[in-house]
């Protein structure tokens, strides 16, 4: 019995919307894993951190400000959940406004767009607050780590985290060298 052209484009449609699904849940997954190393890096670097007495008062949570990706901030909620971090609670806020900064001991800018990042940088300048971002131009902005995937082999994720050191400096935070050597930091690329 012959199949209908209804028949055969309802079967083509399923089709196409299943693959869709697919490499979507696909996607997701590898982007998920992304933040999870994210996630992990950051943590090691907030954990080797010390912090002025005037930013990160006693008895009071490290904060940590994520601008522009959800999922970060979900990955570095389930890197805290029930952990103290250097004795003290840690608090991860997904922010909203630039105003939002202000409270914050870390912030991770996971977006692109070039005009958000200065804005955001420039709520950070001169304080103590540890920076990342993922654009090639976030340190040359004022950023303090970059965070930059590129594909390994096997199609694994590789994360390379760069530091500029005179942006580091004027943040007025002391990070222990040995954590950034063992965590495999470089300096950022002179071009």
């Amino acid at each position: 019995m012959p199949l209908s052209a209804h028949c055969i484009w309802r079967q083509t449609a399923c089709f196409v919307v299943a693959a869709v699904l697919a490499i979507s849940a696909s996607m997701g997954r590898a982007q998920s894993a992304e933040y999870q190393q994210k996630a992990a890096v950051i943590m090691g670097i907030v954990r080797a951190t010390e912090w002025p007495a005037s930013k990160l008062k006693a008895d009071a949570p490290i904060v940590i400000g994520v601008y522009g990706s959800e999922i970060a901030a979900d990955k570095l909620r389930e890197s805290t959940a029930g952990r103290l971090l250097r004795g003290r609670t840690v608090v991860v806020k997904l922010l909203t406004a630039t105003q939002e900064i202000e409270g914050c001991h870390v912030v991770f800018a996971s977006i692109s767009d070039d005009a958000m990042t200065r804005k955001i940088l420039s709520q950070t300048k001169g304080d103590p607050i540890l920076t990342f971002g993922e654009t090639a131009e976030f340190t040359k902005k004022g950023g303090i780590f970059l965070l930059q995937s590129a594909s390994a082999q096997a199609g694994a994720l590789a994360l390379r985290t760069f530091v500029e050191g005179d942006n580091l400096k004027r943040s007025k935070l002391k990070i222990d060298e040995e954590a950034l050597i063992s965590a495999r930091v470089q300096p950022v690329p002179k071009r």
